[in-house]
């Protein structure tokens, strides 16, 4: 890594890192928007009898041949022949054509709407947009606002926009406008919707900034194009920007009692999802949820200054971010049995043993029961402050922490540097190079 050059630089490459890496977990698996009290259509009733049966069979059978060909490719000996095939499709454009025969014989039905459901989570994991997966699920989109009436329908939001949200986004747009669109899938595509919004804007703001960081012309050259092709412009961006927040705060001002969707397997592999009852009736509304990342974007974007938030430690005392003047102050979003969360621990022990005058930590813990938290303190795993929060608790929903580790990091003037995923030792440098005296 070159050598860092100022606070701007250190943030944006950790920012980086981030946008590339996935090493977060959840402690609610899959959590999507639904209603509940349930009214809409939600079983197979209606269906085409043989529907869900071929959904399961053609899911599991492309599932093996893709478990099939990633295992061939690790076997390979030659480092530079994995390298090479490493981007290879897997050979399961039959299943995918299945999938797309069996929306169209069950179109507006279960069946076909999981199998939409299933065809944008396959191609939100592969990359680019010309792929045999993302040329099935484009055959199909053009009817995905017909499953507005299935609550279902819910778990195929964020693998949509994940997929090309610039592409997509009109489909998206064209179901929350649909008459037959039922009140709480309209509620959770409006919220997908501005919370994609959102993240597009901030990472716009996040390349730009890269941008002038850059010196090769290539490099420039590269980001430019990016900018263009894969962002709102600068004006796009400021009517995105106003409108998702309007749309997030009439969500969180709605009277009506729609909550997240928690997914659960019905098959034996645990490949097709749909939805789990009972935990989406313990899930967080959607009007809270609306809440928290109208609250974020206000107060919680990079340069802001921190928020007002005052807790109760797990040892009894309280503690303000506010009062942590002249620190360095690191809030970490986390769970016991969090893998990505726990490896991050002895870095926070370091930092506060050779820190304790510079750096304040916060971890903020998502476990279900409280003493799972007082027990980890006690017994030293974690060695700074801690407050528990609870599973989907009221800090991690104000602040819109979906996936766990999420870390905060706000400078010695209280205003924030950092928001995001970071990999465990690249957290360690960005904390030394914010405390080293040239980097000020």
């Amino acid at each position: 890594m070159r050598r860092l050059e100022g606070k701007r630089v250190v943030l944006l490459a950790a920012t980086l890192v981030c946008v590339f890496i996935t090493s977060s977990c959840s402690p609610t698996a899959l959590a999507q928007t639904v209603q509940n009290p349930a009214k809409e259509t939600s079983d197979c009733a209606g269906c085409k009898d043989d529907g869900m049966d071929r959904l399961i069979d053609t899911m599991n059978r492309l599932v093996e041949k893709r478990n099939a060909h990633e295992l061939r490719l690790r076997s390979l000996n030659n480092e530079a022949d994995r390298q090479r095939r490493s981007g290879e499709f897997p050979p399961i454009e039959e299943e995918l054509e299945e999938l797309v025969v069996l929306e169209s014989e069950c179109r507006g039905e279960h069946a076909g709407c999981l199998a939409v459901v299933h065809l944008c989570g396959l191609a939100s994991s592969y990359s680019g947009t010309e792929r045999p997966v993302h040329r099935a699920l484009d055959k199909v989109l053009e009817h995905f606002h017909e499953y507005g009436h299935l609550r279902e329908v819910v778990l195929g939001f964020e693998r949509l926009v994940a997929h090309d949200g610039m592409k997509t986004l009109p489909a998206l747009t064209c179901l929350i406008d649909s008459k037959q669109t039922s009140p709480f899938v309209r509620e959770s595509a409006r919220l997908c919707r501005a919370r994609w919004q959102l993240e597009m804007v901030a990472n716009r703001v996040m390349f730009e900034s890269y941008l002038g960081s850059l010196a090769a012309p290539a490099d420039i050259a590269r980001v430019k194009e990016d900018l263009k092709a894969k962002f709102p412009s600068v004006e796009e961006a400021e009517q995105w920007k106003r409108a998702a927040i309007s749309e997030l705060d009439e969500l969180a001002a709605a009277s009506t009692e729609h909550h997240l969707m928690v997914a659960k397997a019905v098959d034996p592999k645990g490949i097709v999802l749909t939805e789990d009852s009972e935990q989406t009736n313990q899930s967080p509304s959607i009007a809270g949820v609306a809440k928290g990342v109208s609250f974020r974007a206000k107060y919680l974007a990079v340069g802001s200054e921190c928020p007002a938030l005052e807790v109760k430690l797990v040892n009894g005392d309280h503690w303000s971010l506010r009062e942590q003047n002249g620190k360095l102050v690191i809030v970490q979003f986390s769970f016991n049995g969090c893998g990505p969360c726990e490896r991050m621990y002895p870095v926070l022990r370091d930092v506060v043993r050779d820190h304790p005058n510079k750096v304040s930590v916060l971890s903020v813990m998502a476990d279900a029961d409280v003493g799972t938290t007082q027990e980890a303190v006690t017994a030293g795993k974690m060695t700074w402050t801690v407050t528990w929060d609870g599973r989907s608790g009221p800090i991690a929903t104000e602040w819109d922490v979906r996936n766990f580790p999420t870390v905060f990091i706000f400078g010695t003037d209280r205003k924030l540097l950092f928001r995001g995923a970071i990999p465990e030792g690249y957290l360690a440098e960005v904390v030394k190079a914010l405390l080293t005296q040239d980097l000020k």
